[in-house]
C-alpha cells in the first residue's frame, strides 16, 4: 500500500473576546460550538442560518486553568 500525502487544510473563525478571554487576549478568541447539533448545523447551513453561531463563549462556560508547575518533557507539544 502507498502512502498518500494529506492535502488537509485547517482554520478557525475567531470572535471579540469574553470577558475571562479579554485580559489575556483583547482582540479575538476562537468561536466555539458547544453541542453536536450546533456543529452539525455549522458545517451543513448557509452563512445566513450559522452567523450567529460567530459569537464569544459565556463567560460561565469556560474555566482558565493554571499550567502545570514543572510540565515534564514528555507533556511538551513540539
Amino acid at each position: 500500500m502507498i502512502a498518500m500525502p494529506c492535502h488537509c487544510g485547517y482554520g478557525f473563525l475567531t470572535t471579540t473576546s469574553n470577558e475571562i478571554v479579554k485580559p489575556i487576549h483583547e482582540k479575538a478568541m476562537p468561536a466555539i460550538l458547544t453541542t453536536p447539533a450546533v456543529v452539525d448545523l455549522w458545517l451543513t447551513g448557509v452563512w445566513a442560518d450559522v452567523k450567529h453561531l460567530r459569537r464569544p463563549l459565556p463567560g460561565n462556560m469556560l474555566v482558565l486553568v493554571e499550567p502545570p508547575a514543572n510540565p515534564k518533557d514528555d507533556d511538551l507539544l513540539l
